[in-house]
């Protein structure tokens, strides 16, 4: 199933099983596992505005790659500002019309009646009304990030996905839409 067939699926299911009225709806999974790509579509087929983990990094790309090789235990849920994140999650919610990620240039707009945020760890943040997890493993998705070319395929990305894992599936739990490796969505008992 493709993300956008994902999206309508997931959207359907939330519908189907009375999850439909949901104002903040948070997509996580490991790295590769199409959380943008989904959130995108889904944010497309809600009308929802769009805020993504990555523009809240408390560093730049490169910057940040370069901590990470000084220091590979800084990897993990402290390298994003998850509370700046979690504050304009919570704007949102209270009407603000716009936020400024920190690594964006311009605002967002959040003039639409429901948000979707994606990244990593997101399923970590309040104020979430419904979770999905994308569950794919950084194994499952090495060709995915090998397309993408964003990062470097290299012994080091390795382990800092590998250091990764078990704290993105440590919120795993909080999802109650759970996406298998084909990207079919299943509803998670409560």
């Amino acid at each position: 199933m493709s993300p956008p067939e994902a999206a309508e699926a997931c959207l359907a299911l939330l519908r189907a099983s009375g999850l439909g009225g949901w104002r903040v709806l948070a997509v996580a999974g490991e790295s590769g596992a199409g959380k943008s790509t989904l959130a995108e579509a889904l944010a497309a087929h809600a009308g929802a505005a769009l805020l993504h983990q990555d523009d809240y990094f408390r560093l730049p790309p490169a910057e940040n790659h370069a901590a990470r090789v000084q220091d590979p235990a800084r990897v993990g849920p402290g390298e994003v500002d998850l509370e700046r994140l979690a504050a304009h999650v919570a704007a949102f919610i209270a009407g603000a019309t716009r936020v400024q990620p920190p690594l964006l240039a311009a605002p967002v707009a959040l003039l639409r009646p429901c948000l979707v945020v994606e990244g990593t760890y997101v399923l970590g943040l309040p104020s979430v009304d419904v979770g999905i997890f994308i569950d794919r493993t950084f194994l499952q998705t090495r060709a995915d990030r090998e397309r993408r070319g964003r990062d470097p395929m290299d012994p080091f990305i390795e382990q800092v996905l590998l250091r990764e894992q078990p704290q993105i599936r440590a919120l795993a739990p909080r999802a109650r839409v759970v996406l298998d490796a084909d990207f079919t969505p299943r509803l998670r008992e409560a």
